[in-house]
This record gives structure tokens, C-alpha cells and sequence, in this order.
């Protein structure tokens, strides 16, 4: 900590002098106790007064000092901040956010040693349930402290608080790091050659067009969180636990509800821990032998916690006005009455003068709180909405409200920065010091992200706020066009624009900034997922809007791709993934359809081809009753084009692409095991051989040999299953 003293230089001026000799005596004191304090953390700045201007002067060579001061004692922080990993930087933020929660719990201990005690005797996973503002955060904070105390190794993610851990597939990826961090092994990426550069994939359906047998990315990031949570066990000296709160804040999809995040070798030395809103129900897992669920607060507790909160803030309340919080309906929820005190400690100025009116002294301060305690409004939503609207007409005006209406229409908060550039736009005034003090003054409110973004700390204050607010279209139009004008590279719109296109219903923008960054995917791949994760929200309904008037809005070769070979990355192959995938790609071959038509070029006859391969692919994973015959049917449309295109062409590309097109429909005869099926793919595999021969022995490059040998093993195969004379030979 540094402390600065300010001294004047010359006279004086009014305003700035001792109040009286009691003050003057006061702020003595607190000097000579901060001087015994501080020791070489005390700094001495000097200003004077401008007559002229009626300013001081000497504010910038302070703040110049300050700055300086910060960077000398931060700078080694910086650096070494800087070169960790994503994941380590976040572990940070997770490690920050348990340590606050653990801070704030005050009651329960019983609850928290039980299932110290149950995670203690061997139980391998712990699910808990609870309503919104029991307390369930709290509780995992604390319960993450303990375990380290008692030398666990601990992982604790709070799902949604940071970019990292916003989906299932985020947790998936975020145990098999950590866990690899703790062994040392390479860290797992699918689609890696032997030197551990990614592919540049161009076959057909924009992915590798030979694919083994490990099946869907998610199976693949299943089998490897299998196949590390296995080496953790024989490998790792420590207990590790891992800790997953608010799993119902992930976005809404099959892993997630299916509990597929969690590994299936849970055992003694890998235990997990997670929780969840009581309205959520998850899937079956083999280890979850059951949920425990937190009750709302008893009356004792009640009490604990509230006192706990107001030791927190150093507060206390006459007895009459405690008593009547506690008698409100929904004084259960601890965040309840955690809002309820914030709301006290807004009383200001303007309060005491009407306290005064009513005759001074305690009488008149308990009967005013107690008006102010019986007007809270019940429930979460509803507190949540009254107390931030009353800070906001306390402390920033309108300023504060219309900022808190924008951090609720976003979806991870906003920036200062942004807020500022929306204001702008709006040539509404923006005051940055009025916005740093609202935030101080509830700071209990809002959290900053990693990345800079002032956001809830809790759902249900932006659920509350979007329960009442008009026009948040507007508000999302807003956003966008502040982000338009941003640098493209900028790391909050590259991760939120899609999003804002969504909420705004931008669909002319979303089809030119899909199309628009082929080669720079690190910009494309985050929009694909937001993109994704809007289709899991609404069941597709407003990509395949998006894509049915595409043409109109100019959509053509990139927008292709990105919907083929983006997109497709994003889905974890379950069911109802599928099916959303189905309807999205059947636009977008009526899509390309149109486009082929109006262009005939052969770029735009691939992409209809890349897109019948994409149905067929779905048709094939789906594997119903009729599937597999509508896939051959598509495949067989592709097909055909591919034999135009390679005949008409005659380069690598537009082999390579026959090649791929012979063994989709070589893969379907294979599958579907009819009576001749097996000569049939058979003959497919031969024709993709030999293609595969030919582009192998004129570029002998990687890629080329190895579709050569996947082209072998595939033959290989057939033989092997047709069992015949002499076929185990030629297998």
C-alpha cells in the first residue's frame, strides 16, 4: 500500500484548509498512525493554487508519480502474468473468485463437513442442487479453500465467469489440460500431424476426408479425458478434486445435460464436485449415486448469515430493522439478504436529512430503515432490478441505469471502453469517475473479467433487469454498432459481434462478417461457435433464416464455408445436434443450389457438392430407420458433380475430392450390409485407391500418403469382413 500526503505550496485557498480544530486534530492523529504504518510506502505530493483559474496545480505531476509508483511495484507481476497460458491466467481468476466466496461463508459448517467427510470416505463425484441464492457458489468457494488447506490438488471453475468455461466441451477441455499441466504430457489437440502442426484441411467436407474410427470431436475429447484421468490416477502423487459450479449456466446442449463433462473413471485420486440450479435435471452417470440438495436457510441460519454480511461490511443494524429483513418471505436466500443490506447502505445525505425532519436520534433511524426494509420487493429478480435502479438514482443518474441496461443485454458485460463508445454514438455524455463510483458503491454487483468487461455477479441481477426492460433490440443494435467500428482484431468483438448480429437481428451483417475472414480463424472460429450456440438456443431457427435469404444478402463462396466447415467443428454429434445440423445444411444446399445456378463456376459446383456431403454425413451419424439410404443419396449427388468437376479440371483438388466422394459412398455400402453391399464398396474403395495412388506418387506429400494408406486399410477391411477364400490374404 502507498499512501500520499499532499502539501501546498503558498497560500491556502478556502475549502481546502481545516474545517475546525477538532478535525485538524483528527487528521493529525490518522497521519502520525499512517506515518508508523506506511514505513517506505508513504509519498508526499505538492500543489498550489492557480488564482487565474481557479484550479489546482500539480494534479498531473502526482498522477504522473502515481502511475510511476504502480508500474515499479506491478511490473515483475506483469511479467510474469504474461507468460503464462490461457488456462494458468485463468486459474488465477477462478482461484480469485473462490477465495471471495469463501470470505463471505458464514453458516451451513455442518453442510460443508459433510461433504468433506463424504469426499473424505471415497464418494467420487458430489452433485448439489439448490435455488437461485441459496448460497451454492459460497459454498464451493469455501469447500475449494478447505480442500487445499488439507493439500488436495484442487481445480475450481465457476462456469460462465470467464471465456473459458462457457460450455461443456470448455469444461471437458479445461480437466484435460490441467490435469496434463500436473503430469507434464503434451497437451491434446485433434487434428494434429506427427509434428504437431495443424492441418490446412481442403477436402470436400472441409475436415479429413479419410476419418478413422474414433468417431465425433467429442468422443475423441471423451476418450483422451478417459485416457488422462487414467494416467492422473497411476501417475499423480496428490488427490485431486474438481470442482464445477453453476453447471447450469453452461450453454444449453447434450454434454451439458448429459453430464458427458464428467470423466467415466472417477476413482479415489480424480474426485469432482458440481452444482447446479434445483430446476436443472441432469442425465445418468454411472458414478452419481445421488443429489444433495440445499435447503433454503432455517431460521438460525438466517441470522448467521446476515450477520455475517454486515461483519462483512462492518455494519450494524438496530435490532427492529434486522428482525424485520428476517421476517421478509424470501430471507431464505442468502444473496436475498446480502441485497437487502446493500440496499441499506445506500442511505445517503438526502436520507438522514428526511430522518432529521422526523426528529433525529435512533428512534427516527430505525423507523426510516424499517419503511425502507418493508418497501423491498419479494423475490430475487425483483430486489435485484429495485436496488440497483435506487443506487443508479443515487449515484450516476441516468448515466449508471442506461450503463447497467447494456451490460444486461450483453452476454458476458461490456468494457468501459464500450460503454463509453456507446454513449457516443448516442451522443449521450459519459462520465467515467460517476461510473467508477457507482461500481464502487456496488461493487457487490459486479465483477471485471480478464479480459476488461464489467459484468453480474450473479444471473439472476441481469434475468431481474431483462424482466423489465423495452426494446432490448435497440439496446443490442446499439452494441453492434459500436463493435463495427472497433479494431477487427479486438479480442471482445471478435467473441461477442455474432452475438449482438443475433440480438439485434442483423442478418445482412452476420452473412458479411461470416464471409469475410476465410484464412483468419482466429477470428472466424469463436463467431462459428456463437453461432452454434444461437442455434442451440433456438433450435437453428434463426441461422437457417439467415441462410434461406442469402443470396439477397449477398452471401457466396466463404459463407458457404463457413456454414460447411466452421460450423460443423462446433456440434458434438448428439441427437438433437443432428437435427438442428440437418435443417441448417439442407438451407444451405438450397443455398448454394441457387448460387450454382446464378454463377455455374466450378467453385460454386462444389459447394453444392460440399454441402450434399454435409447432409449425407448427418444422415449417416444419425443412423435411423431410411438414413443410410437418404446419405447414398446424397453422397451420390455429390458424387456426380465431383466427376464433372475432376473431368472438366483434372487438379489434385478436384481428384482428391472424387477420391473422398467414392469412399463416402463405399463407407454407406459398408455400413448398410445388403447382399452385394460389400462388392459394391468394394469397387468404391478401388476407384479412391487408385486416384489416391496417382496424387502420391506425383506430390509425395504427407497428406498424399497417408489418404494412400486409409485407402488401403479401407480395402483391407472389406476383405477381412467378406472372409472369403484367399480375402485374409489380401486383407
Amino acid at each position: 500500500t502507498i499512501f500520499y500526503f499532499r502539501e501546498f505550496a503558498g497560500e491556502i485557498p478556502a475549502g481546502y484548509g481545516k474545517e475546525d480544530e477538532r478535525h485538524a486534530a483528527k487528521l493529525s492523529e490518522l497521519k502520525g498512525r499512517i506515518r508508523k504504518l506506511a514505513g517506505g510506502g508513504l509519498r508526499t505530493y505538492t500543489v498550489s493554487w492557480d488564482a487565474d483559474t481557479g484550479r489546482l496545480k500539480g494534479i498531473d505531476a502526482f498522477a504522473a508519480q502515481a502511475v510511476q509508483d504502480i508500474r515499479q511495484m506491478m511490473e515483475e507481476d506483469w511479467k510474469e502474468y504474461a507468460a503464462l497460458s490461457p488456462y494458468e491466467k485463468d486459474q488465477r481468476t477462478q482461484w480469485d473468485l473462490a477465495e471471495q466466496r469463501a470470505e463471505a461463508f458464514r453458516a451451513r459448517e455442518g453442510l460443508l463437513e459433510g461433504y468433506l467427510r463424504k469426499l473424505g470416505e471415497g464418494q467420487a463425484l458430489l452433485a448439489v442442487s439448490g435455488a437461485a441464492g441459496c448460497g451454492k457458489s459460497t459454498l464451493m468457494g469455501a469447500l475449494a479453500v478447505r480442500l487445499r488447506e488439507a493439500g488436495k490438488e484442487v481445480l475450481p471453475v465457476f462456469c460462465g465467469s470467464t471465456m473459458l468455461c462457457n460450455d461443456a466441451m470448455d469444461i471437458i477441455r479445461y480437466i484435460i489440460y490441467f490435469m496434463e499441466e500436473r503430469l507434464g504430457m503434451e497437451h491434446f489437440e485433434i487434428g494434429k500431424d506427427a509434428d504437431g502442426e495443424r492441418r490446412q484441411l481442403v477436402a470436400a467436407d472441409g475436415k479429413d476426408a479419410h476419418r478413422d474410427e474414433k468417431g465425433s470431436t467429442l468422443e475423441q475429447w471423451r476418450e483422451q479425458l478417459t485416457e488422462v484421468c487414467a494416467c492422473y490416477q497411476a501417475k499423480a502423487g496428490k488427490e485431486l478434486v474438481i470442482l464445477i459450479d453453476a453447471v447450469d449456466q453452461l450453454t444449453a446442449d447434450e454434454i451439458r445435460d448429459r453430464m458427458q463433462f464428467i470423466p467415466n473413471n472417477l476413482s479415489g485420486k480424480v474426485k469432482l464436485v458440481c452444482t447446479f440450479l434445483d430446476t436443472f435435471h441432469p442425465g445418468y452417470h454411472s458414478k452419481l449415486k445421488g443429489i444433495e440438495g440445499i435447503r433454503p436457510l432455517g431460521k438460525d441460519d438466517r441470522g448467521a448469515v446476515l450477520d455475517g454480511i454486515l461483519a462483512s461490511v462492518r455494519r450494524e443494524l438496530p435490532r427492529p430493522v434486522r428482525e424485520r429483513i428476517l421476517e421478509k418471505r424470501s430471507a431464505d436466500s442468502p444473496l436475498y439478504l446480502s441485497l437487502a443490506v446493500q440496499r441499506l447502505l445506500m442511505m445517503d445525505r438526502e436520507d438522514f436529512g428526511r430522518i432529521t425532519a422526523r426528529g433525529d436520534g435512533m428512534d427516527a433511524i430505525t423507523a426510516y430503515q424499517t419503511e425502507i426494509v418493508d418497501s423491498l420487493p419479494e423475490g430475487l429478480n425483483g430486489l435485484c432490478t429495485a436496488v440497483l435502479h435506487a443506487a443508479s438514482e443515487k449515484l450516476g443518474g441516468e448515466m449508471a441505469e442506461t450503463a447497467v441496461r447494456y451490460i444486461a443485454a450483453s452476454r458476458y458485460g461490456l468494457r468501459e471502453s464500450d460503454l463509453e463508445g456507446i454513449f457516443s454514438l448516442r451522443g449521450m455524455e459519459w462520465n467515467s469517475l460517476d461510473f467508477t463510483l457507482f461500481l464502487r458503491y456496488m461493487r457487490s454487483f459486479f465483477q471485471q473479467r480478464d479480459d476488461g468487461r464489467w459484468d453480474f455477479t450473479h444471473r439472476s441481477i441481469r434475468e431481474g433487469f431483462l424482466e423489465h426492460m423495452e426494446d432490448v433490440q435497440g439496446l443490442h443494435r446499439d452494441i453492434l454498432e459500436h463493435m463495427k467500428g472497433l479494431d477487427e482484431n479486438d479480442a471482445v468483438r471478435i467473441a461477442e459481434i455474432l452475438y449482438h448480429c443475433y440480438g439485434a437481428d442483423d442478418r445482412q451483417y452476420f452473412v458479411d462478417y461470416a464471409g469475410r475472414y476465410e484464412y483468419a480463424k482466429d477470428i472466424i472460429r469463436p463467431a462459428a461457435k456463437t453461432a452454434w450456440e444461437i442455434c442451440l438456443q433456438d433450435g437453428g431457427g434463426w441461422l437457417c433464416g439467415a441462410i434461406r435469404n442469402g443470396e439477397r444478402h449477398g452471401a457466396g463462396h466463404n459463407f458457404i464455408g463457413f456454414l460447411c466447415f466452421e460450423i460443423w467443428e462446433n456440434s458434438s454429434g448428439s441427437a438433437r445436434e443432428l437435427d438442428i445440423l440437418l435443417g441448417v445444411y439442407r438451407e444451405t444446399a438450397r443455398l448454394a443450389g441457387g448460387l450454382a445456378e446464378r454463377d455455374g463456376t466450378p467453385e460454386s459446383q462444389r459447394d453444392l457438392s460440399v454441402s450434399y456431403h454435409k447432409i449425407g454425413d448427418i444422415h449417416k451419424a444419425k443412423g435411423g430407420a431410411g438414413d443410410l439410404e437418404k446419405a447414398l443419396e446424397m453422397y451420390e449427388k455429390g458424387l456426380e458433380i465431383y466427376q464433372e468437376l475432376a473431368a472438366e479440371q483434372g487438379t489434385a483438388q478436384s481428384l482428391r475430392d472424387l477420391s473422398i466422394s467414392y469412399n463416402r459412398i463405399g463407407d454407406i455400402h459398408r455400413a448398410r450390409g445388403r447382399a452385394g453391399d460389400l462388392e459394391k464398396a468394394l469397387e468404391m474403395y478401388e476407384k479412391g485407391l487408385e486416384i489416391d495412388k496417382k496424387l502420391a506418387a506425383e506430390q509425395g506429400t504427407a497428406e498424399s500418403q497417408r489418404d494412400l494408406s486409409i485407402s488401403y486399410k479401407k480395402i483391407g477391411d472389406i476383405h477381412k469382413a467378406k472372409g472369403g477364400a484367399g480375402d485374409l490374404e489380401k486383407a
